[in-house]
């Protein structure tokens, strides 16, 4: 794992709609279309709102393995 969770970093929140401080966690997400949930990966999370904001890419082999079990799975 990268040393993310000691860089202050900020990013566009949609709900709050301004660009936000951001915390990095462990955490699950969902697909957009909720097909599949990617199971504890890094990602920037809203400090103000908790909303998920960020995915560095250190978790797109996590993404990109729940993507194709998914697609498999069909």
């Amino acid at each position: 794992m990268s040393n993310h969770k000691s860089k202050p970093s900020k990013a566009a929140c949609f709900k709050c709609e301004t660009i936000q401080n951001i915390k990095y966690e462990q955490k699950d997400v969902p697909f957009s279309d909720d097909s599949a949930i990617v199971k504890n990966i890094l990602v920037g999370v809203c400090i103000k709102c908790d909303l998920v904001i960020l995915i560095p890419n250190e978790s797109t082999p996590e993404i990109r393995k729940a993507y194709l079990e998914t697609r498999e799975s069909k």
